[in-house]
């Protein structure tokens, strides 16, 4: 076999592996869109003491265009989120080990430019974007691109 030949047959064979990556993990999730309320924020340190006036309305709510979605392990919690044009998005890294939210698809992130931490979120760490463009946003995470979920943003 000439070294042509085997440049052809090895060519056909990348592309053949690179379409089967794609076909077989790239698939669009089939869960419904849930859309989340954020969590109430947690405070990082005890809280005071009570005093002898009580207090009224509680904990603080998060504005009502913020959404969490949550990192964990194995997957992004929602996985599927559907939001209005204008709603900030706060990615919060449950995990243990570093994580890196970014657009679809990987590794060039260019269906929603400029979602994209540009670096990794150390556990407990968080990360905020707003999303500004009416589109589908498929995710993922760029240290481990099998993490996937998609953010649909509707019009205001």
């Amino acid at each position: 076999m000439t070294n042509l030949a085997k440049a052809i047959l090895g060519l056909v064979v990348l592309t053949v592996a690179v379409s089967g990556y794609f076909y077989f993990f790239w698939t669009p999730s089939q869960i419904e869109p849930v859309l989340t309320p954020p969590p109430a924020e947690t405070p990082s340190s005890p809280a005071p003491a009570p005093t002898s006036a009580p207090k009224t309305g509680g904990a603080p709510k998060p504005a009502a265009n913020e959404v969490t979605i949550e990192m964990l392990p194995d997957k992004f919690s929602p996985q599927t989120l559907t939001i209005t044009a204008g709603t900030k998005i706060r990615f919060v890294n449950k995990d243990k080990v570093d994580r890196w939210p970014a657009s679809g698809f990987h590794p060039t992130h260019q269906i929603c430019p400029g979602f994209d931490s540009k670096q990794s979120i150390k556990p407990g760490g968080s990360y905020s974007f707003t999303f500004t463009e009416a589109k589908q946003c498929p995710m993922h995470d760029h240290l481990n691109p099998a993490i996937r979920g998609t953010i649909v943003v509707n019009p205001k």
